[in-house]
């Protein structure tokens, strides 16, 4: 059964197979371990680990806000990462497992 929720966090529809968010209504949550830093989480794994979120770095953030240099390992077997530089309005899904 699908429930309409308070739009003040953001969460517009609710239901099992499908949720509904406005962005614009969410707070910002601080990131910890970057001062400053702030996500909106969109969802979340069963642990309760962020599994989608939308970041926002603060000018002199201590990650450049023109790219974001990271290390994607395909597996836990890989023993050396490729580099990849996110940008400004880049959109990363990273599927489960």
């Amino acid at each position: 059964m699908a429930t309409t929720a308070d739009s003040s966090n953001g969460v517009i529809y609710d239901r099992l197979d499908l949720t509904l968010l406005d962005t614009r209504a969410m707070a910002w949550e601080e990131l910890p371990g970057l001062k400053g830093c702030k996500v909106k989480t969109l969802s979340r794994f069963p642990d309760g680990h962020a599994q989608m979120f939308l970041g926002w770095l603060p000018p002199g953030s201590p990650i450049p806000i023109e790219q974001l240099p990271h290390w994607e390992y395909e597996s836990a077997e890989q023993q050396h990462g490729d580099l990849v530089i996110s940008k400004e309005g880049f959109y990363m899904h990273r599927r489960p497992g």
